[in-house]
């Protein structure tokens, strides 16, 4: 048998409701080692084949989540390469195994129902809804915020310091991005500072796009009479229309 050394194992044929099909393959027994022998990761990957395929994956590496390997992982899958009857450890890659079990595509189980291959924390998708909204608003923001700076500002010192504003934001909003946190895994109270966090991004961003408008219309429309109420459209996309009302 040949065991491309990796990270994941039990294939699996998935029909979509747009009626294509994919591979997929469930991780056995975990994406993470604890130690530099693999013996017991490369067991359970290999007794997780599915019947009638000479090939599977095993992960392995350290970290949070998953990681990079170690040089005695290296060293230990270079030094077992043949330890195992019937195992052949290979250093390769998800597209070299998704290639290899290709011509078997038609024996593998196919599999209609919704893929809910994950019991850690069900719902994690869609929980705490108000910060999933509150984090993609700030990504727009952002987006628009860039634009309109790239469009609009013609001074390099300006330029520079929107930027850094820019700069600090992107820093609050990939905080808020992490994993646990959009997931709704963490503690009640993290949310408070999580919520305060998302709120300083928004304001920020907003008196940004406001500090930016404002310098364009005072330096590209025409003076008007100061008892005339002036209404300025913007459109972060390619340009920026002014008007009077």
């Amino acid at each position: 048998m040949s065991f491309t050394v990796l990270h994941h194992s039990r294939l699996i044929c998935l029909r979509t409701c747009f009626a294509g099909e994919a591979l997929g393959i469930r991780i056995v027994p975990a994406y993470v080692t604890f130690g530099a022998d693999l013996a017991e990761q490369a067991i359970q990957a290999a007794q997780a084949v599915t019947p009638g395929l000479e090939h599977v994956m095993c992960f392995y590496g350290v970290g949070n989540h998953g990681g990079g390997p170690t040089k005695a992982h290296v060293e230990y899958i270079r030094d077992h390469t043949h330890a195992f009857p019937g195992l052949e450890l290979r250093f390769s890659t998800p597209e070299r195994f998704y290639e290899a079990v290709y011509p078997s595509w038609d024996r593998l189980p196919l599999v209609t129902a919704e893929l809910e291959l994950q019991h850690t924390f069900p719902g994690c998708y869609s929980v705490m809804h108000d910060i999933k909204q509150s984090q993609r608003a700030s990504e727009n923001l952002l987006a628009q915020s860039e634009r309109l700076i790239e469009m609009c500002v013609t001074s390099p010192d300006d330029f520079g310091d929107l930027h850094k504003n820019l700069d600090m934001a992107w820093e609050d909003l990939l905080f808020t991005q992490f994993h646990d946190i959009l997931a709704g895994a963490c503690i009640p109270p993290a949310y408070e500072a999580v919520r305060a966090i998302q709120g300083r991004d928004l304001i920020s961003r907003e008196e940004i796009i406001y500090d930016v408008t404002q310098r364009w219309a005072r330096q590209c429309l025409p003076s008007i009479n100061t008892r005339v109420n002036r209404f300025l459209a913007d459109s972060a996309t390619r340009f920026l229309l002014g008007g009077q009302a």
